[in-house]
C-alpha cells in the first residue's frame, strides 16, 4: 500500500534520476576535454579545477553513504520497535520480525534511494550548471 508520501518520493527519485541521466554525460564530456586539452603540462587553473572536482565527488559520495546509513538505521529501529510491540511470546519473535520487516520495507527502500541520491544529484546538477556557464563565456 503506497501512500501520498511514497508517491512523492517515487516522483522525486525518478525526476532526480532523469536529471542525472541528462547532466552526467555533459559533465563527463566537459571534464574529459578539460583533462585532455592541456596535454602533459596542465595549468594551475586546471589543477585547481581537477582537485575541486575530485573533492566534490568524494564529499558527495561520503554524504550519500551517510544518508543511506542513517535511513537504514531508521528502518531497523522501526522494525525492531514494531517487533517488540507485537510479540510478547519469544517463540513468535521470528514471525513478528518478518511481518514488521515486510510492512516497512517498501517505504524504507524509497527512503534509502531518495536520501542516498540527494547529495550526488545536488553536486552533479551544480557542476552541470557551472560548466555550462563556463562554456558559454
Amino acid at each position: 500500500m503506497t501512500n501520498q508520501l511514497d508517491r512523492k518520493k517515487n516522483k522525486s527519485i525518478s525526476l532526480q534520476s532523469a536529471e542525472l541521466a541528462e547532466a552526467v554525460p555533459q559533465v563527463l564530456s566537459n571534464r574529459i576535454a578539460q583533462i585532455a586539452s592541456p596535454g602533459l603540462q596542465p595549468s594551475m587553473e586546471d589543477i585547481v579545477e581537477l582537485n575541486r572536482m575530485w573533492s566534490e565527488k568524494m564529499l558527495a559520495t561520503v554524504a550519500s553513504w551517510s544518508e543511506i546509513n542513517s535511513e537504514c538505521l531508521c528502518y531497523q529501529e522501526k522494525v525492531m520497535e514494531a517487533t517488540a510491540k507485537s510479540s510478547s511470546n519469544p517463540w513468535m519473535m521470528p514471525q513478528a520480525f518478518l511481518v514488521s520487516s515486510m510492512m516497512f520495507a517498501p517505504s524504507a527502500v524509497m527512503g534509502i534511494l531518495g536520501r542516498g541520491l540527494e547529495p550526488v544529484h545536488k553536486v552533479a546538477m551544480a557542476n552541470a550548471e557551472r560548466l555550462a556557464g563556463e562554456a558559454k563565456s
